[in-house]
């Protein structure tokens, strides 16, 4: 009876490559939410874990807030850059 055994390289990370690696995708994300809005969306994800709320409910909630938001953040966005 024969046995095949493929090589495979394994390969070999340092600590170094790791942490650059993770700050270099961490640069592309937005900063921290503000507490105001943690608070909301935390909030409403307890609300739905401890059954007042149903899931779907929540999600519409949540989008429906986050999309209300981005409109006005845009909105102020394009005014600030009107008047300068």
């Amino acid at each position: 009876m024969h046995t095949l055994h493929p090589s495979v390289p394994i390969p070999y990370f340092t600590k170094e490559d790791v942490t650059s690696t993770a700050r270099e995708a961490t640069a592309h994300l937005p900063g921290r939410p503000p507490a105001k809005e943690l608070a909301f969306y935390g909030g409403l994800g307890a609300l739905t874990v401890a059954g007042v709320l149903e899931w779907p409910v929540a999600l519409a909630v949540g989008g429906a807030t986050w999309l209300l938001r981005s409109g006005r953040k845009e909105k102020k966005e394009a005014g600030a850059e009107t008047q300068a």
